[in-house]
């Protein structure tokens, strides 16, 4: 729960239940209902760690923080409001690098070799993912995606087993986080419009330090200017 604090609004109240599952399918995941309070569905593996268990249930919690933390903000266009919220989707970044602990510690430190090795490999990737994420948005910003479902579907490869909400997003924040601090990524997580641009200028401030960090294009982070 600290974890998950330490990157949420002050002020954050974490509240869910958590049910410990013996099932055929083996993820775990959040469920926030109408009329319960939101739960963390645990698969029970006795493979998995100590470790391994507490960091899945601090990303878990880190969702239901952002959930209870932050809000739709208002006055927008319905594309862009649909934009910002799908925005959101990089927060599976955010809570992986909350479980963490932070930038400098492997997002996958108390994970198995082969998921590590995944997680590189893919992170490797990242830029190449980032067009296809522009086209995403752009759909939706075009009004040419529309529908919670519609874009639930077309987001489905950004989820994968960890895609690229999961590597492009950690990417994101911890590159904020590495250039303007853990307050400032607290900042924007309810504040995901000037996202994109935060990302951009973090991630040129450190590949002027000699890193090679990928950017969005000036054309993708000026949209999100727009009302």
């Amino acid at each position: 729960a600290r974890k998950a604090l330490a990157y949420l609004p002050a002020g954050t109240v974490l509240r869910a239940r958590m049910y410990l599952e013996i099932k055929p399918a083996t993820n775990s995941f959040v469920f926030s209902g109408d009329s319960l309070p939101p739960g963390i569905f645990l698969y029970l593996d006795p493979a998995v760690t100590a470790d391994q268990f507490a960091n899945t249930v601090a990303h878990e919690l880190h969702h239901i923080g952002y959930n209870a933390g932050c809000h739709d903000p208002e006055g927008l266009s319905p594309p862009m409001l649909a934009a910002v919220r799908w925005l959101g989707g990089f927060g599976e970044g955010l809570a992986m690098l909350a479980a963490a602990g932070g930038p400098d510690i492997h997002p996958q430190a108390v994970s198995p070799d082969s998921v590590r090795h995944r997680w590189d490999r893919d992170m490797a990737g990242a830029g190449e993912a980032m067009p296809e994420l522009e086209r995403f948005f752009g759909r939706i910003l075009d009004g040419r995606l529309v529908g919670d479902d519609s874009i639930a579907r077309a987001a489905g490869p950004f989820y994968g087993v960890q895609g690229p909400f999961y590597t492009v997003g950690w990417l994101m924040w911890s590159s904020i986080e590495r250039v303007s601090g853990r307050a400032r990524v607290v900042e924007l997580e309810c504040d995901l419009r000037r996202f994109p641009r935060s990302y951009n200028d973090a991630a040129a401030r450190l590949n002027a330090a000699g890193a090679h960090l990928p950017l969005w294009s000036p054309a993708f982070v000026a949209r999100f200017d727009q009302p």
